[in-house]
C-alpha cells in the first residue's frame, strides 16, 4: 500500500470533520487561582509561565463570586488547616452551588494524617468535586488536565505550560486507541457479537482507520502548539511524517498467518508504537520545528514498543 498527500486528505475528510476539530480549539477557557499565594503561585506559574499571574483571596461576598461564575475553572488551593467541615464551610457558604461546579480544589498531599476517603466524602456532602491531590507541581499539572475534558485543546493553546502535558496525554491515548483497533480487527469474524464487527476491518480498512487517527493526532498536536487549523497546510507538513511512519506501513505488510495468540499482540504493538512515533514526531516538529531523522524515529518506535510490552506484561500478572 502506497500513500500520498491526496490520500491523507481524503482519509481525514472521510472520517473526521474540520468543523469539529476547529471547535475543539475555539472553546473559550479561562482559569482563576485562589488561596495561599505561595502554593497557588507555584502551580499557576507552570500553567502560564510567561503571563502575569493573579492569586485571589477566597471570596467573602456574593460580588466576589462573580469571578468564579465567569471562569471556566477556578482552582482553590487548600492547606490542611482548613480541610474540615468548619474550614470548608467558612469558604464555601458564600458560593452558590451553580458556581461550585466550576471549582477544582487542589490539595498538596504532604500530610499523611489526612484520610483522602474521608476528605472526598466531605467534599461530596458539600456539593464539591473530588479534590485534586498532588505531590509536586508536575504531578499537579498531570492530574489537573484530566479535569479539562474537551476544553483541554483550547486550554493548551491559551496556556503554554499545559502544552507538553496535553500533547503527551493525547499521544498516549491515541496510541492505545489504535492498539485496541488492531487487536479487535484480529478477532476471527465467526465469533458471536464482536466477530462481525471485527470482520469489517480487513487489513486495508484497518490501515485506513489507523492512518485517519494518526492524521487527527497530528492535527491536534499542531493546534496545541499554536498552528492554525488549515487542513491543506497542516497535511503538507504532516505528510512526510505519516508517509514514513512505521504504523501503517508495518500493518499493511503484516502477515496474517501468524499464530492466533501472537499475531494480534504483534499487530496491536505495531499500531501502538507506530502511532506513538507519529505523535512524538509531530510534537517535535510543531514545538521545536525539528524534523526527526529515520534513526530518531526508530529509537522512538523501539521505546514505544518496549513500553507496550511492559504494560501488557504488568496487566497480565
Amino acid at each position: 500500500m502506497s500513500i500520498n498527500l491526496g490520500d491523507l486528505l481524503n482519509i481525514f475528510k472521510t472520517h473526521f470533520s474540520m468543523n469539529d476539530l476547529e471547535n475543539e480549539f475555539n472553546t473559550p477557557v479561562t482559569l482563576e487561582f485562589f488561596g495561599d499565594e505561595i502554593t497557588a503561585f507555584a502551580a499557576a506559574s507552570i500553567i502560564m509561565p510567561s503571563a502575569e499571574i493573579k492569586i485571589h483571596s477566597f471570596p467573602k461576598t456574593p460580588q466576589e463570586c462573580e469571578r468564579i461564575r465567569q471562569s471556566s475553572f477556578s482552582l482553590f488551593f487548600l492547606d490542611d488547616s482548613i480541610i474540615d467541615i468548619k474550614g470548608l464551610s467558612s469558604i464555601f457558604k458564600i458560593i452558590p452551588p451553580v458556581a461550585r461546579k466550576k471549582i477544582l480544589c487542589c490539595i498538596r498531599a504532604e500530610n499523611d494524617s489526612l484520610t483522602k476517603e474521608n476528605v472526598t466524602s466531605l467534599f461530596y456532602k458539600m456539593a464539591l468535586r473530588k479534590p485534586i491531590w498532588y505531590k509536586s507541581e508536575k504531578d499537579f499539572i498531570e492530574r489537573f488536565i484530566r479535569n479539562l475534558g474537551k476544553s483541554s485543546f483550547a486550554a493548551a493553546r491559551l496556556y503554554p505550560g499545559l502544552r507538553d502535558y496535553i500533547a503527551d496525554d493525547i499521544i498516549m491515548n491515541m496510541s492505545r486507541d489504535n492498539a485496541g483497533i488492531a487487536l479487535i480487527s484480529s478477532i476471527p469474524p465467526n465469533l458471536p457479537v464482536i466477530g462481525p464487527i471485527a470482520g469489517v476491518l480487513g487489513v486495508p480498512g484497518e490501515t485506513v482507520i489507523l492512518t485517519a487517527n494518526q492524521v487527527r493526532l497530528g492535527m491536534r498536536v499542531a493546534g496545541i502548539y499554536g498552528s492554525e487549523m488549515d487542513l491543506l497546510a497542516r497535511m503538507t507538513e504532516l505528510w512526510p511524517i505519516l508517509a514514513t511512519s512505521f504504523g501503517w506501513k508495518a500493518l499493511s505488510r503484516f502477515v496474517s498467518g501468524l499464530a492466533p495468540v501472537v499475531g494480534p499482540l504483534i499487530k496491536s504493538s505495531i499500531a501502538f508504537s507506530g502511532t506513538y512515533a507519529v505523535g512524538v514526531a509531530a510534537k517535535r516538529f510543531y514545538r521545536d520545528r525539528k524534523i526527526l531523522t529515520s534513526q530518531e524515529l526508530q529509537e522512538i518506535y523501539n521505546f514505544a514498543k518496549d513500553k507496550f510490552s511492559k504494560t501488557f506484561k504488568s496487566r497480565k500478572k
